[in-house]
């Protein structure tokens, strides 16, 4: 893990687990062949997002958010059409630094 930076701030964690749900929702509305792999892929991740938030598990974080990853690019790769014929050029990797590190996420 590039970004070691663990602030702890499970209400971060918990605020970007909604913005994913919002995502998938709007994902499932304009892209609606693709429901049943985003509804695959997002349930039981962001269920274990979520429960690793609640628990305050570090470890159980980290496994959960590998897992979303793994499963992103999985979907791109499996995924066809549109103007790129290939989704796998959207490749997810974890973050080498905070996205704004201008602002403290510190609890």
């Amino acid at each position: 893990m590039p970004y070691r930076r663990q602030a702890g701030n499970w209400d971060v964690v918990t605020f970007e687990k909604y913005r994913v749900e919002e995502t998938v929702k709007a994902n499932v509305i304009t892209r609606p062949a693709r429901k049943d792999a985003l509804e695959a892929w997002s349930k039981p991740v962001v269920e274990a997002i979520g429960k690793a938030a609640t628990d305050k598990k570090p470890q159980s974080f980290i496994q959960a958010y590998d897992n979303a990853i793994a499963g992103c690019n999985a979907c791109h790769a499996a995924m066809g059409g549109g103007p790129l014929k290939t989704m796998s050029v959207y490749k997810i990797t974890r973050a080498a630094s905070p996205m704004f590190a201008n602002i403290g996420v510190n609890p």
